[in-house]
């Protein structure tokens, strides 16, 4: 039982320990805003690939 607790509390700890450095590179603005204009960069090309497609069969 005490190691089953010792190794729950050690998950709990590195889990926290992996959300804290995600939050940290999310929180980072200048990553975010390069995520933002991938996305649409991503999704306008996409919507013009279709666009392309669909108007010329």
């Amino acid at each position: 039982m005490i190691i089953v607790s010792s190794l729950d509390i050690y998950t709990i700890l590195h889990y926290l320990w992996k959300t804290k450095n995600l939050l940290v590179y999310l929180l980072h603005c200048d990553l975010i805003l390069l995520f933002i204009k991938y996305l649409l960069h991503m999704s306008n090309s996409c919507y013009s690939l279709t666009a392309t497609v669909s108007l010329n069969p």
